[in-house]
């Protein structure tokens, strides 16, 4: 599940047969054939699929990484047992996509100063390195100390007043003057922020480094990019002693201008006799991953060209990287089992149950393993721009994303409010099962159900909920409710079933939106829904809440957000920190695109409550 669900959702919120409930946490190999033959979806199945999904061999099943092309071999090859049609590409179950999974070095990259007249060739990968979303190409200029390079005068505090910056090279530290992780600068801490902030005040290249309380530690950071596009900006991270030597030509210390920035000093200003010269040369790491889809045909003449999905993620976050929760922040296999190895083997499970029915299913059934979605539901938004059949036919889609961690029968149903037959025909299948249903009306929130309820797709989003492992690498199998998750399977396919012999499809609807709760980084709510996939020019927009402020300004699906209030916006990262800094009530200039041409709107932001 992707990271923003725990933002979004918060508030809302047996194996083969020698394999018990308590079994250990990896499998040497995929479960035998033998083991998954039961056309009823049962507990020792579900074990089986997620202990294989979940284990070692797979080692966390990231975005384009070798263990989740295992798991796309895995469940091409069940979709193959159990008669499913392929979907995929040319024939096959695979439905591949494109992405940015990071950046590599090319060459050059170089960093000379030049100090009182004396030349220093900095060492790559000793003295600097590339940051991982800095731009390729060359930047030179006098250089400019600029403190934490936070720009905030309505918290008194700004390292740029007062500082010609433009066209120069800025040292900047890394944290905030307080130092603190939660305090009242810790939303303008991320090095984005900073980077598009000495972007717009016009600065050629920055250099960024640590101070002297170790946090965060005296290291080059890791040549890591998000898949985001870059930060327009050439810019480098060096090591502290290279800032010394910067500030010690200037008569400074670094311990003395950190305790008067601690202070609410700021302490910017031109470091006399120093230049710089950089040159960067990063490489796109493009790679491709793949949707698994597969196709159940429908038994009814007519209703057979319709279509329910039902879709889960198979992909976790491989060994942890920016969205691990893990304390430790070391490297180290997140196993995904309940994300969302549950909600996959669920499927699996699914797809063997409705194929031993085939002659009693009258839509067609289609099941889909999203990839990419820990990483911005980049598979499922690759399905509804590429849709294997007519995206018009599908009548419904049906996610599974962290079913197995169920407590004491309840289960989060999301989406209720996206068909006016939702809440009846869930309260009549659940008579025969039980189980506490805790419904959220939207059909919004961080995963792939979004992007079908984007193009006006009817949803249901079952979610057992959040818990301390979640994105951790102590997310294992063992912990696996699979008892309970059977019994939400049973409630699943029986509103699928319910679903494909409807006489007529169920009927889309916005759902009531309401603003969110406060949070620490936000105050205001806009209601814009991103899609998460690169967009060349800046945020598209996958979606705007019903009767939101973004909606009453005029903002559409399919926008692409390139300023707001007055800020260029490259991607979604910055498009967060000038929400961040929207005051409610007071209106914003927002320019999209749309159709080709720049459009002008004014959205007036509402406060959280």
């Amino acid at each position: 599940m992707r990271g923003v669900k725990a933002a979004t959702e918060r508030s809302f919120r047996l194996g083969v047969l020698a394999l018990s409930l308590l079994a250990p946490v990896v499998l040497a190999a995929p479960p035998p054939d033998s083991a998954i033959r039961d056309p009823a979806i049962t507990p020792a199945e579900l074990r089986a699929h997620a202990g294989y999904l979940a284990s070692k061999e797979l080692a966390g099943r990231g975005t384009g990484t070798p263990g989740v092309a295992r798991a796309a071999r895995y469940l091409a090859h069940h979709f193959r047992r159990f008669g499913l049609q392929p979907k995929g590409d040319r024939g096959s179950y695979l439905q591949r996509f494109p992405f940015v999974a990071g950046v590599s070095l090319g060459e050059p990259n170089t960093a000379t100063l030049a100090i009182a007249g004396r030349r220093v060739e900095l060492r790559l990968n000793e003295d600097f390195v590339p940051i991982g979303f800095s731009r390729s190409g060359r930047a030179a200029g006098e250089i400019v100390f600029a403190g934490y390079g936070i720009r905030q005068p309505q918290l008194g505090y700004d390292d740029y007043a007062g500082v010609d910056v433009r066209g120069k090279i800025l040292l900047i530290l890394r944290g905030t003057p307080d130092g603190q992780d939660r305090g009242r600068f810790a939303p303008y801490a991320p090095i984005r922020y900073k980077l598009m902030t000495a972007r717009e005040q016009g600065a050629a290249g920055v250099l960024l480094f640590s101070g002297t309380s170790g946090r965060p530690p005296d290291e080059l950071l890791p040549l890591r990019g998000d898949g985001s596009s870059d930060s327009d900006l050439v810019a480098l991270s060096v090591r502290r002693d290279v800032a010394e030597r910067l500030l010690a030509a200037a008569g400074k210390r670094l311990e003395a201008l950190e305790v008067a920035m601690a202070h609410g000093q700021p302490q910017s200003g031109a470091i006399p006799n120093a230049r710089a010269e950089i040159m960067v040369t990063l490489r796109p790491d493009s790679r491709s991953c793949a949707n698994v889809v597969g196709m159940l045909p429908g038994a009814d003449p007519r209703l057979r060209h319709e279509y329910v999905v039902i879709g889960a993620h198979y992909d976790h976050l491989g060994m942890g990287g920016e969205h691990s929760l893990d304390p430790s922040g070391r490297p180290a296999i997140h196993y995904g089992a309940d994300d969302n190895a549950s909600g996959t083997a669920g499927v699996l499970e699914l797809a063997q149950y409705f194929a031993s029915r085939r002659a009693q299913v009258r839509r067609s059934l289609l099941f889909v393993a999203f990839s990419g979605e820990e990483i911005g539901l980049l598979g499922s938004a690759w399905f509804v721009r590429h849709p294997p059949v007519p995206l018009e036919r599908i009548v419904a889609m049906i996610n599974l994303d962290m079913v197995g961690r169920s407590r004491g029968g309840q289960v989060h149903v999301i989406g209720v409010g996206s068909a006016a037959e939702w809440p009846a025909l869930l309260e009549r299948v659940n008579r025969r099962f039980g189980l506490t249903l805790r419904h959220g009306e939207t059909g919004f929130g961080g995963s792939d159900h979004q992007s079908f309820y984007a193009r006006n797709i009817p949803v249901l989003f079952f979610f057992t909920g959040l818990h301390e492992d979640y994105h951790r690498p102590s997310d294992t199998a063992d912990k696996l409710n699979v008892r309970d998750q059977a019994r939400l399977l049973g409630l699943v396919a029986g509103v699928v079933e319910e679903i494909a012999r409807m006489p007529a499809r169920p009927r889309f609807q916005r759902a009531p939106e309401t603003a969110p709760t406060p949070s620490v980084t936000f105050n205001v709510y806009l209601g814009t829904v991103p899609d998460y996939s690169q967009h060349p020019e800046g945020v598209l927009l996958a979606g705007v809440r019903e009767g939101s402020p973004a909606e009453r300004g005029g903002l559409k699906a399919g926008d692409v957000i390139v300023e707001f209030g007055g800020r260029r916006v490259r991607n979604v990262q910055e498009y967060t920190f000038a929400l961040r800094d929207a005051q409610p009530g007071v209106p914003v200039k927002v320019v999209v695109l749309r159709g080709g041409q720049r459009v002008e709107l004014e959205v007036t932001p509402a406060a959280r409550r």
